[in-house]
């Protein structure tokens, strides 16, 4: 019986052994679940380490969104390690951010989008490590005071007011902004004298404190001008 050249060449690579299963299967794709921070969980750390069951020894793929609450991509993070465990190269600069993860071996189609279709896989809540004391906003005289973080280095005041408009609709106006190192805040004459002209108007004046902890900003407080202390 004749053998074409193509059925002879054909057993000659698996005489050979070229054409073994090993020689021509395709790696399969695997996805692994993070141990820590274990799925749905909340935690206050803003530079956490991820890990994930799987050989110390070999490579994987890591691709990391920080979404802020509203949507928006913080960080989109797409790269390789050696190893079951990777860290955020640096904090996350927000008070609360949902985080989507995969990491993976041999997914090559995985695409950002194939990322951010999923849910989060955990929650960063920093609001904690830099929150000003509530209700501890208060105004004596001409000077506001607050109970600052232990981590604060700076503070923010912003004056504002609100008026009413003739249809029942409310404009705000910023009217400055004042940057504090220390947890007190003297109004100033110019301020005062807004205050004052104003009394007699619809118009609400509104101070407002954030704190500052490194990259982090608290939420703001508030208090109102107008009434005299």
């Amino acid at each position: 019986m004749k053998m074409s050249l193509k059925c002879t060449l054909w057993l000659g690579m698996i005489l050979n052994g070229a054409c073994s299963t090993g020689a021509w299967a395709q790696a399969a794709c695997e996805r692994y679940e993070l141990l820590t921070p274990q799925r749905g969980t909340q935690i206050a750390d803003r530079q956490p380490e991820l890990q994930w069951g799987g050989d110390p020894h070999t490579s994987y793929r890591v691709q990391v969104a920080v979404v802020l609450p509203e949507g928006r991509v913080l960080e989109s993070i797409d790269t390789v390690v050696i190893g079951n465990r990777w860290r955020l190269g640096a904090p996350v600069s927000v008070l609360t951010s949902a985080v989507k993860v995969i990491v993976s071996r041999n997914c090559s189609s995985y695409s950002v989008q194939d990322l951010h279709a999923q849910g989060p896989l955990f929650v960063i809540q920093a609001a904690e490590q830099c929150a000003l004391t509530p209700r501890s906003l208060r105004r004596q005289g001409d000077t506001l005071y607050w109970m600052a973080p232990a981590h604060a280095d700076k503070f923010l005041i912003q004056v504002f007011v609100v008026t009413q408009t003739p249809d029942g609709a409310a404009t705000t106006r910023r009217i400055g902004d004042y940057d504090m190192t220390v947890a007190a805040w003297n109004l100033p004459a110019s301020i005062k004298a807004l205050l004052d002209s104003g009394r007699s108007t619809d118009s609400s004046w509104v101070a407002t404190v954030q704190a500052r902890c490194g990259t982090l900003w608290s939420h703001p407080q508030a208090v109102p001008l107008n009434a005299n202390p």
